[in-house]
């Protein structure tokens, strides 16, 4: 895994969901991310990953989709990829990603033409 030192935000054009949901809306940042991971327990379901809050109980379900290389679908309902705006400096055309398998949970970087899910979140 790369260093996650090396990171920017994507421009609000290349947010996938300021792009398409827009004003208001945005894609998780690599921070936000990993204070899921912190702040959360997470289990695999079977179907994807669902993450409780270790303070209030609040849950989130992140369903593994897949991912599409190419015209083809990969690995759905075993894994799943969310697209983080943060970029990796140190590799251009990389961008930050939250990454599950049943064994597996974290962030890695990968190709920014890989087609994984957007999870959208509200701005401030």
């Amino acid at each position: 895994m790369v260093s996650p030192t090396t990171r920017r935000a994507l421009q609000t054009g290349d947010d996938p969901a300021a792009a398409n949901w827009g004003s208001g809306w945005r894609t998780p940042s690599y921070d936000q991310w990993k204070e899921l991971l912190e702040y959360t327990d997470n289990e695999w379901t079977g179907k994807g990953r669902l993450f409780t809050s270790k303070k209030n109980g609040a849950t989130l379900f992140l369903p593994a989709a897949g991912s599409r290389w190419d015209s083809e679908l990969h690995y759905p309902d075993s894994g799943g990829n969310y697209w983080s705006r943060s970029l990796n400096t140190g590799r251009p055309n990389y961008a930050w990603s939250l990454y599950f398998i049943s064994l597996d949970c974290g962030m890695y970087d990968f190709n920014r033409d890989e087609g994984f899910s957007v999870r959208p979140v509200r701005q401030n």
